[in-house]
């Protein structure tokens, strides 16, 4: 449990580290910063749903 608590905090600071990233390149969502940004926070994402799918079968 307490994994998918951190998990679930690292996508929280990814999140609002990518909407600060957006907000510096002045929304525009094709900069390379914010799309490395977007796949990090995709990454965690998929992270934390294979961790849940293995721990609830």
């Amino acid at each position: 449990m307490h994994e998918m608590m951190e998990s679930i905090s690292d996508i929280n600071r990814l999140r609002e580290n990518l909407y600060s990233i957006i907000e510096q390149k002045s929304y525009n969502l094709n900069d390379p910063e914010v799309l490395e940004a977007s796949e990090c926070i995709n990454r965690a994402i998929v992270n934390y749903n294979t961790t849940l799918k293995i721990k609830t079968v």
